[in-house]
């Protein structure tokens, strides 16, 4: 995910509430065409035989197969320029269009596999050229294209691929024209994003042609600090090997949570969004087909309602919401709902400012949100923000204010954390600026920790793990982009760890099943970057540990009682699950019965209805002739009032 100061914000905008109430949100799908070079040092192997352009290829390919998993419906497309060959609507020379933007489907990925497995292909079908040609054409074949694609709510993004830092060779007819259309697609909300490739006796420099096309950020009155920014940028290079990764994290989709206004004060209000930046991948749900003729569609499946009495089919008008009051029905409207469970308005309003340093680790109980302006609200929303940002981060404060995520939620306390721009040697954004919407907790949601003691020999403990913590820190810090976690493993006892390859995670195994059926081919099995290095460890820290366990008391460990703790762990956690009730009861010494075996008048009896399944509830209204409402809470109450009457016509 990437955000700047005067562009729009550059993410994916797909929306995943985590309710089942309807969002305000634009799903926004990304339209994402890669511009290849593919001049004759394109083809040059570097010194660890890597080419270019087959790097390239290999690149787009991971990032089509993780749009396919991740966003599907979105869009890309592939044109390949310095090329002998021309293929495109307006005729434009050395400009080739491989794949039209459209949707990630099997056949473009075989195409792709076909380059890959023989880039030469690349030379013999479309040719390399070094010759000088218009940089403009290339950027009127891309609006082109956008425009035929005819999505009005949609993100645009280009992205150059290529180790000539100056395409126009030195014209400045070339160099004025590409810089106007540039500009006049960014003005059209287009971006535009460079990947610069070293060459082996030349560094790719940006500022040669580039800093007029692609928007790098700007500096208001720091001098210093843009002329650290330019010393970064001129001094870098665009390593191939880091290309792969790049292309890859780039433009990391991020799911959009809520938009809402944001009271800063009396008069003044601008508008957010707020983000998650990390959502869980799950296994999409199955979807049913059936064959009509040559055709095979998808299943809809449709929910009528049926009047008990009439059996006819019920409209929503004919459908009432009530409670249960006094022996009588309550009718409400949706309106009179709503108006009940509208606490206050959602947005975000300001109650004041402490320092940040009162903010403690443990306060946080919840997954916090990010939240960045949003101009469609408000106007001069990001000029507001920004201010408030910087001021904040400049006097090391947080806000703490009022939250009401939508109608029918309850307001919390939350703080406003100020996060500034940090960007890499590169010049790259890793982290966005924005605040950190942390959701502060009550005071019974923090549980009490009880009095305790140190043990003997604590500190002597924590003494010796110091440096075994700081020999195991990463030099760059933790970044989870690079850490997916695909695989499982089964850890044995001491040095080694033995790789079980049949034992992927459901999710990685799902999606490669798909890839084989549709690509004919084996997919790779994932490395788990996030497995520790063992080999490491017992090279270089074998004796700290031993030191560790020594004083702590570990040294007597077997693995033969790990495997009983672990054992014993299990147990407990099961008995625990299934809730079963002693093996006798009381003094007759008669084996109780376990809660399956229970009858729903037992149940009732006892008190634990609620752990009867929805399915048993309305088997059993259904057999004494009462007509099953939909949830749980309703059927609980259809059960116990038909046990009641049932009861007190017996007495």
């Amino acid at each position: 995910m990437s955000f700047d100061y005067n562009n729009n914000v550059s993410f994916g905008d797909e929306d995943e509430e985590e309710f089942t109430t309807k969002s305000e949100e634009f799903n926004l799908k990304e339209l994402t065409i890669y511009a290849l070079d593919c001049r004759p040092s394109m083809m040059e192997a570097d010194e660890n035989e890597d080419t270019p352009l087959l790097v390239a290829l290999k690149s787009i390919r991971s990032k089509a197969i993780d749009r396919i998993n991740t966003r599907p419906n979105d869009q890309v497309g592939i044109i390949l320029f310095g090329t002998t060959e021309k293929n495109n609507m307006q005729e434009k020379d050395h400009i080739y269009i491989l794949q039209q933007l459209d949707l990630i489907d099997a056949p473009r990925i075989k195409e792709l596999d076909l380059l890959i497995n023989n880039v030469n292909l690349v030379k013999d079908r479309y040719g390399l050229s070094d010759a000088t040609f218009p940089f403009s054409d290339l950027l009127w074949v891309c609006s082109d294209i956008f425009a035929s694609a005819n999505i009005k709510q949609s993100i645009k993004r280009i992205i150059i691929i290529t180790n000539n830092d100056d395409p126009t060779g030195g014209n400045a007819n070339y160099r004025k024209t590409a810089i106007q259309r540039a500009k006049d697609l960014k003005e059209s909300g287009n971006e535009i994003v460079l990947f610069g490739l070293d060459q082996a006796n030349h560094s790719f420099d940006r500022f040669v042609f580039y800093k007029d096309i692609v928007q790098f950020p700007e500096f208001e009155d720091d001098q210093e600090e843009k002329d650290e920014f330019n010393e970064r940028i001129l001094s870098s290079t665009g390593n191939l090997k880091d290309l792969f990764e790049k292309i890859k994290t780039f433009q990391t989709s991020t799911r959009s949570e809520f938009r809402l206004p944001f009271e800063i004060g009396p008069n003044l209000t601008i508008g957010i969004r707020g983000y998650n930046m990390v959502l869980e991948q799950k296994v999409g749900n199955p979807k049913y087909y059936f064959a009509e003729g040559e055709q095979t569609q998808e299943v809809k499946s449709v929910t009528r309602w049926k009047c008990v009495d009439t059996n006819e089919l019920l409209t929503p008008i004919d459908i009432k919401k009530s409670y249960p009051y006094g022996g009588e029905d309550v009718v409400f409207s949706d309106d009179d709902i709503a108006q009940i469970q509208t606490i206050n308005k959602p947005g975000l309003l300001i109650l004041g400012f402490r320092d940040a340093i009162l903010l403690k680790s443990y306060y946080q109980v919840a997954h916090p949100y990010f939240i960045y302006p949003d101009e469609s609200q408000y106007k001069e929303s990001k000029s507001a923000f920004f201010l408030l940002l910087n001021a904040m981060y400049k006097k090391e404060k947080m806000a703490i204010c009022s939250f009401v995520r939508r109608i029918n939620t309850i307001p919390r306390l939350v703080a406003l954390l100020p996060q500034p721009e940090k960007l890499d040697k590169l010049g790259n954004q890793i982290d966005p600026p924005g605040f950190q919407l942390i959701i502060l907790p009550y005071a019974d949601e923090i549980r009490q920790v009880p009095p305790h003691t140190e043990p003997r020999g604590f500190q002597a403990g924590a003494d010796a793990m110091k440096p075994i913590i700081k020999k195991l820190k990463m030099e760059e810090g933790y970044n989870p982009i690079y850490f997916h976690n695909p695989c499982k493993y089964i850890f044995t006892y001491g040095k080694y760890v033995e790789y079980v390859s049949n034992l992927v995670i459901d999710l990685v195994n799902h999606k490669n099943m798909i890839q084989k059926a549709a690509l004919d081919i084996d997919p790779e099995v994932p490395i788990d970057n996030s497995v520790p290095n063992y080999h490491f460890i017992e090279s270089e820290l074998s004796d700290e540990i031993e030191v560790f366990k020594n004083i702590v008391g570990l040294d007597t460990l077997s693995k033969e009682d790990i495997l009983d703790n672990q054992a014993q762990s299990q147990t407990r956690k099961k008995a625990n699950a299934t809730n079963e009730p002693a093996a006798y009861d009381g003094d007759n010494r008669q084996p109780a019965k376990k809660t399956k075996d229970l009858t729903i008048a037992e149940h009732w009896e006892n008190g634990s209805l609620e752990k009867v399944t929805n399915p048993s509830l309305k088997e059993f209204l259904i057999s004494v002739n009462i007509h099953p409402k939909k949830l749980k809470k309703d059927l609980i109450d259809q059960v116990d009032g038909y046990l009641k009457v049932k009861t007190e016509s017996t007495t």
